[in-house]
Formats: C-alpha cells, structure tokens, sequence
C-alpha cells in the first residue's frame, strides 16, 4: 500500500502542477470546449491518479480479487506515465516555439515553467520504480490491446475531434508533420507515436521481476 500511496501523491503532483498554469492559458483556442483534457498529459494524469487511489482504497479494505484485476491495467499505467515524461522532454519542453508561448505566457503565471517540469517529470520515476515492485507478474496479450491500443485509439479520436472544433493540434510537432507533409505526414507521426506508447508497455513487462 505504501508504493501505491507514493503513485497517488506523484500524479496528484503532477495535476497540481498543471494548476500553476493551465492549459488553456498556453493554448486558449485548443482548450475552449474540452479545457485541458485535450492534453495527453491531463488524461494520464488523471488516470493514473484514479488508479492508484483505487489500489490503495482495495488494499485497505482487503480486496485482494479486485486489486489483482487492477493489475491487468498495468500496461496501460506504465506506458502513459512513462510516455508522458519522455515525450514531453524529447519533443515539447525545447522546442522554442513553446519556449516562446510559456515566456509569453510569465507575466500572468510567473509559475509557468516550474509547472510545466511539475505537470510530467514524476510519472516516469514512478512507474519503473513500480513495475520493480510487481513480483511474477503476468501481462496477457487481451489485456495489453484491450487497454493500451483501445486508449490510443481514444485518444487519437478525441484528438481529431477536438480539432475538427478548433482547427488546432495540441503539440506542435503534429503541427510541423502536417506542415511539411500534409495529411500523410500527420498520419505517419500519429502512427509513429501510437507505436512508441505500444512499445513503452512492453518495456514495462521487461522491468517485472521474476516471481520468487
């Protein structure tokens, strides 16, 4: 319970970190219907705290059976958290157009960058730390798709949804694609990361110990 009570407070963290400066003060137009939830990032976020508040509420109430069926999300907890991380640092935090957007946006929340490290930095620490704690564990292939490849295919929907609303992507780099490439260069990049978050479950399987 005390793994699951430290993955409560990193993605509560996380959340409250997206409070300093919320999305829709970086990207008024994109957050105008749905608000933050357009962002990956609120989605995990809110997720995984949901999860881990539920496995600390079954495990002190004794519900072992539950909590094991909790565990079948573990490929969709690990890879959200650790994508959310990765890809943030690897392909949003430098890029200078949201440099430029997140100085602009200072004179109102002088807090702006601190809540942008705050909002993604833990998750990554956390799941590996937790998937080390997940002695003989076994992650079935019905689950991996059911849960991994059905929130992708979610997310992407949603995605394309709000944009049909907005006229706007969330990240800049599917911007970029669509820029260079057009349809097909978007498509390609939406693919490539859909893929990378697949990959990132199975990288959490690699992090299982072997049962005692």
């Amino acid at each position: 319970v005390a793994l699951a009570c430290v993955g409560v407070v990193a993605f509560a963290a996380q959340l409250f970190g997206e409070k300093l400066c919320p999305g829709a003060a970086l990207k008024p137009g994109l957050c105008r219907h749905f608000g933050s939830l357009v962002f990956l990032t609120t989605q995990t976020n809110v997720l995984c705290l949901c999860y881990f508040v539920t496995s600390v509420c079954a495990e002190l109430a004794g519900m072992l059976e539950f909590q094991q069926q909790l565990l079948r999300l573990f490929p969709l907890v690990f890879a959200t958290g650790f994508f959310i991380s990765f890809c943030y640092y690897a392909l949003v935090h430098f890029d200078p157009a949201q440099a430029a957007i997140r100085e602009k946006t200072k004179e109102k929340y002088p807090y702006v960058n601190l809540a942008s490290h705050m909002s993604h930095c833990f998750s990554l620490p956390f799941v590996v730390l937790w998937a080390r704690f997940q002695p003989g564990l076994e992650v079935h292939f019905v689950d991996r798709c059911g849960t991994v490849c059905g929130f992708v295919l979610f997310y992407l929907c949603f995605m394309h949804f709000n944009h049909s609303l907005t006229g706007e992507w969330p990240y800049p780099f599917i911007t970029d694609a669509e820029v260079k490439g057009g349809r097909l260069g978007r498509t390609a990049v939406e693919v490539a990361l859909a893929g990378l978050l697949v990959a990132m479950s199975f990288g959490g399987d690699l992090l299982l110990p072997a049962a005692a």
